[in-house]
């Protein structure tokens, strides 16, 4: 559409017009705030709250243009004048970072990197020997303790005998690199003419170890040789060979962390633990605004941090505001249903201005003009409410002259001019206005993303001037300057110039910048490895590509952040599938797979974990290897429930190792064992545990040794012979604290504690989870922490202490809560709301039972339902509700048996039998109680026999046969007694001295 008839065009010169337009241009910049008045003031609110340590959580949704970036401009300005401080993190579509808007906001105020992506291995032992088996030298790093004194002889010893054995009878020592599996330790061994370098570790091996053992050699070799050949035993004679010996043990290889055993979640509680303590620190003083723009780009591990944030500022002085679009990432979608769903989290969606709101936009970029009416009403509606059209329709019309200042008012020099159909429209005729070399310039910026540093845009070698370059773009507000930053000025203009470019230029363009990262990072490679694996990617580079997704894949590993991971990982196979067509192609395609399928496993996506094991398997033609992926298989199948499938990859695994004993075995044997154990086969569980004990011990697997007497205590444990459990416990508890096994420690000491609580011995019971407690607290762990206090105030409550147990009880609920653990947080409803009945307080106790059972309805868990369904019941007998107290155990009992609960439905029925009992039905009432009562008797559920014969002996006194009564409840009262349930041996007395 034109506008035609609008005004008669101005036939003037337009240089005359240049001053007034660049001043224009440069103020429209920021253009005012027009039309988010109530968003605005609604912002003002949340920052009065966080002023009063009421942190709350904003995000302004909204679709590309509406108008985020202008109002959060407004609202910085508005905090900065509250004494706010401000940080900022970007999410961008350009890379895949972990946790990177966090890293983002947050390295520029504290001193120390907020994430620690990979761990770092070193020797345990370094010795040389001679060709006559002396030992000439020997080192340990400085922070390792040196080995035991025992080991490290009967080492020695095997060492000096694989020395001799190793020179033939002219004395030549023999080719190639020596090793030794000894124990859970390796031995590298390398050969020299006069000497033997060995090297010793427990961590996982890295490549360049071999390499520093042969330039050591060399090393010694090379300078040393004739000291070597007339040492007289003297060892200040070999110091040289020493310093080069302790040098060697001194290096620090970075290594792929340790995944076996790892709980993720823990993990980026940890990490989220300790963003949210360190912005407590930073709001302590001045109250902080942490601003996280462009959240739909967000990855799953920022999104882990941000909710776990959230939850935990409310009684901060901190605002988090995000800006976010619309979203269709279901990761995404879940978080924010999830907030919503809490209540922490407010969503305020931008919509469309109004068309007087694009007026008055309108006449605040032209407040004096002569336009016309109707092109104005003409604009409005082109606009359609998008601010972001308007102001570029306007910067555009400004530029090429179709608008223009003369005479203190603004006129339309044009009146032919067509308003374009589209945003995109818009830009592109911005665009098309600039130089060569902007727009060059401009198209290799947006290869490196929306908000870049200049220095790596100067570093476009196709131009001879790249700072006019930048500058002409700065000039023309599509870059926007900032302490040696550059950003887009709008998302829709880098989004636009990166999608409009030729696929050509942009394999070329990213290919110079994967190039200038290697170039410019040179030794620090570990630095750039996203911004690598992302540009050399999408340069098609297949060599490099593989490489650097490969490395980017186990930093992301390193880092915790499994979906990134996952997907490096992923772009590693792809680049690595077109390499093999190649001569002298990578190997590594079943290192990949077994680390997706090590990932998969650990995000409980174990139907994918078995895909890329079994893909792995076939892959490799390694037996122990092989053998292996059959153990991680089986792994997961039990995880997932296929206890039957588990056990036949498990002896698949056998199979192939046939009567050999090897390290693979003995892991397989304590699978196999796990799998008998889940499925309560615990005199099968029992031998496989003792075979992969025994076989353990032969390798020195101190590690697996006590895993073993640990899963072996647990089973000894489920089969109530606690003796034996706790000497399994013990000798467990002695190997984990001897190799530093922290968690394992924890672990043993929790399960120790609950033993002696089933032995009655409530003191040992509340020392032993206590000092579990301790650990855990010291570690950081929260889901720990929260289970040691939960199980804590359970020994209270068997004390009778009641005070006690719900001040436990509910600091395991703050922690559950502070996590979002959703189904620890209705375990610890359930447990306070049976306290409560304890205490009497059983409409309260209602309340509780109540809230748990709707969280544990929403999240499926039945359980759950079935406990909550089941102490609703008992309540209600007790407050003499006896319909709604039958309808709440028949919906336990039925839940139960759809689920295979046994014991769960037994408890459901005596209940029921409660209430029959209550009604007069004594038939049925018995019926159901003896059931109850059989049942427990034959699973050896020791707490529920006595509540058994306890409600017998209130069905025999109601029907008036007191001997059958005093039977029943003396049973009860020295089961309660043995077991010093203080509450229950009360209940029991009172019942016997009232019949």
């Amino acid at each position: 559409m034109t506008s035609t008839g609008f005004v008669q065009p101005r036939r003037r010169r337009l240089q005359h017009h240049r001053q007034p337009r660049r001043r224009w241009l440069q103020n429209q910049r920021q253009p005012s705030l027009v039309g988010r008045k109530d968003e605005l003031a609604h912002l003002e609110d949340a920052l009065s709250m966080a002023s009063m340590s009421q942190g709350n959580t904003v995000f302004v949704q909204g679709e590309a243009g509406i108008g985020k970036s202008k109002l959060i401009d407004e609202f910085k300005k508005v905090a900065g004048q509250h004494d706010f401080q401000i940080l900022t993190g970007f999410a961008t579509a350009e890379t895949i970072n972990p946790f990177h808007i966090f890293s983002d906001a947050l390295d520029k105020v504290i001193d120390r990197p907020l994430f620690h992506e990979q761990e770092r291995s070193s020797f345990a032992k370094i010795f040389a020997v001679n060709k006559a088996g002396l030992l000439v030298a020997e080192a340990s790093p400085e922070e390792d303790e040196d080995l035991d004194s025992d080991i490290f002889a009967s080492m020695l010893s095997a060492v000096q005998d694989f020395v001799r054995d190793s020179f033939d009878s002219s004395g030549e020592a023999k080719a190639g690199l020596g090793r030794l599996e000894y124990g859970d330790m390796t031995i590298l061994i390398e050969h020299g003419e006069h000497i033997f370098v060995t090297a010793v570790f427990k961590s996982q091996e890295h490549p360049d170890m071999v390499k520093l053992l042969k330039e050591t050699i060399v090393t010694i070799e090379s300078q040393h040789s004739a000291l070597l050949e007339s040492w007289s035993g003297q060892m200040s004679d070999v110091a040289p060979i020493q310093a080069d010996i302790s040098k060697l043990a001194e290096s620090r290889f970075l290594v792929r962390r340790e995944l076996e055993g790892v709980k993720l979640e823990n993990e980026r509680i940890r990490i989220s633990e300790q963003v949210t303590q360190t912005l407590a620190g930073l709001s302590s003083g001045q109250p902080l605004v942490l601003l996280l723009e462009d959240l739909h780009w967000a990855d799953e591990s920022s999104l882990f941090v941000l909710y776990y944030l959230a939850r935990n500022i409310r009684d901060q002085k901190i605002l988090l505001v995000g800006t976010i679009r619309p979203v269709k990432e279901a990761a995404v979608q879940q978080v924010i249903s999830n907030m919503l769903d809490e209540g922490i989290l407010t969503l305020m969606p931008l919509v469309a201005l109004s068309s007087q709101d694009i007026r008055d936009l309108f006449d605040t970029l032209f407040p004096a003009h002569d336009f016309a009416p109707e092109f104005v009403e003409n604009l409005v509606k082109k606009c359609e409410g998008n601010p972001f059209f308007l102001l570029e329709l306007a910067r555009s019309m400004v530029e090429d002259g179709s608008i223009a200042f003369e005479d203190g008012a603004w006129h339309l020099m044009n009146e032919d001019y067509t308003i374009p159909a589209s945003v995109e429209d818009v830009v592109n005729r911005r665009l098309a206005g600039l130089e060569t070399d902007a727009m060059a310039m401009s198209e290799f910026a947006s290869c490196i993303g929306r908000i870049f540093q200049r220095i790596v845009a100067l570093s476009f070698q196709s131009l001879t001037d790249t700072s006019q370059a930048l500058d002409k773009l700065e000039d023309a507000s599509i870059l926007l300057p900032s302490n040696g930053t550059e950003e887009f000025s709008h998302a829709i203009i880098h989004d636009m110039i990166y999608e409009g470019m030729a696929e050509r230029w942009k394999r070329a363009y990213h290919k110079s910048l994967g190039d200038y990262y290697g170039v410019a990072y040179k030794g620090k490679l570990n630095e750039v490895l996203y911004e690598l694996a992302r540009h050399y990617s999408k340069a098609g580079e297949a060599e490099k590509a593989f490489e650097y997704c490969f490395r980017a894949g186990e930093k992301a590993e390193g880092a915790f952040a499994a979906e990134q991971a996952i997907q490096y990982y992923g772009d590693a196979l792809t680049f690595l599938s077109k390499l093999k067509s190649k001569a002298g192609a990578y190997a590594g395609e079943v290192e990949i797979l077994e680390r997706l399928g090590d990932i998969y496993s650990l995000t409980s996506d174990f139907e994918q974990a078995e895909t890329h094991y079994g893909q792995a398997l076939q892959a490799t033609d390694e037996v122990r290897k092989k053998a292996d992926f059959h153990r991680k298989i089986a792994d997961v199948l039990i995880k997932a429930g296929d206890s039957q499938k588990g056990l036949e990859e498990c002896d698949k695994g056998l199979v192939l190792l046939g009567d050999e004993d090897s390290v693979e075995k003995v892991r397989l044997q304590f699978v196999k064992g796990w799998s008998f154990s889940k499925t309560g086969e615990y005199d099968q569980a029992i031998q496989f545990f003792n075979a992969g004990f025994e076989a353990s011990k032969k390798f020195r697997m101190e590690k697996e040794i006590g895993m073993a007497h640990h899963n072996l205590g647990t089973v000894h444990w489920y089969r109530a012979d606690f003796d034996q459990a706790l000497e399994h416990f013990e000798k467990a508890l002695e190997i984990r604290q001897r190799i530093n096994d922290v968690h394992g420690v924890a672990g043993t000491l929790m399960n120790t504690g609950t033993v002696w609580h089933f032995k009655g011995d409530l003191d040992k019971a509340f020392d032993f989870k206590m000092k579990a407690h301790d650990i855990y607290e010291k570690m950081g762990d929260q889901q720990g922490l929260a289970t040691a206090l939960n199980n804590i105030g359970i020994v209270f409550y068997d004390r009778g202490d009641l005070k006690e147990c719900i001040k436990y009880y509910e600091e395991s609920l703050r922690i559950r809560q502070k996590i979002g653990d959703r189904h620890g947080i209705a375990t610890l409803m359930h447990n306070i709301g049976i306290t409560k009945v304890e205490k009497g307080d059983v409409r309260e106790a209602l309340d509780y039972f109540n809230k748990g059972l709707e969280i544990n309805i929403k999240t499926n868990s039945k359980h759950g339902m079935v406990y909550d369904h089941c102490s609703m019941a008992e309540a209600l007998v007790d407050l003499g509700e006896l319909d709604t107290a039958y309808e709440n155990a028949v919906l336990a009992r039925d839940i139960a048996e759809e689920i295979g609960a046994k014991g769960e439905g037994a408890w459901a029925r005596r209940i029921i039998g409660m209430v029959y009992r209550e009604t007069g039905e004594m038939d049925k009432a018995f019926e159901e109680l003896e059931f109850a009562r059989a049942f427990f008797e034959d699973s050896g559920e020791k707490e529920e026999i006595p509540k058994c014969y306890y409600e017998l002996g209130l069905y025999w006194k109601a029907r008036g046969d007191t001997d059958k009564a005093r039977q029943n409840l003396e049973k009860a009262l020295e089961m309660f007694r043995e077991m010093e349930l203080k509450l229950r041996v009360e209940a029991a007395e009172k019942a016997l001295a009232g019949l």
